[in-house]
C-alpha cells in the first residue's frame, strides 16, 4: 500500500514540476518582452521541443508571431531554460525518492 502511494506521489509531483516549470518561464518571458502577443503562450508550449535556440527564434517568434530579433532570442532562451530546470528538478525529486525508499525499506 505504501509503495503504491509513494508511486502516486512521485507521478503527481512530476506533473506539478512540469507545469510549474512552464508557468514560471512563461511568466518570466512575459516580463522581458514589450508586448505579449495573442497566441504566444500556445506557441511557447507547442514549439518547446523544436531544436536550437536560433532556429526556434527565427521560425516561431519572428516569422509566425512577428517579434523582433532580440525579443525572439529572449523568448527562445526562456524556452530552453524549461528543459534545464525540468531536468534539475527531476534529478532532485529522484534523489529524494530514492532516499525515502531506502530509508523506509520500500
Amino acid at each position: 500500500m505504501l509503495r503504491n502511494l509513494a508511486g502516486l506521489v512521485i507521478v503527481i509531483l512530476t506533473a506539478v514540476i512540469y507545469f510549474a516549470d512552464f508557468y514560471l518561464n512563461i511568466k518570466a518571458a512575459k516580463r522581458r518582452v514589450l508586448v505579449w502577443r495573442r497566441g504566444s503562450t500556445y506557441w511557447f508550449i507547442r514549439s518547446n521541443g523544436m531544436g536550437g535556440v536560433q532556429r526556434r527564434a527565427r521560425l516561431v517568434w519572428m516569422q509566425r508571431l512577428g517579434y523582433n530579433e532580440p525579443e525572439a532570442m529572449i523568448l527562445a532562451k526562456h524556452q530552453s531554460r524549461i528543459g534545464l530546470m525540468g531536468m534539475t528538478a527531476f534529478a532532485v525529486l529522484g534523489a529524494i525518492a530514492a532516499t525515502l525508499f531506502q530509508y523506509f525499506n520500500l
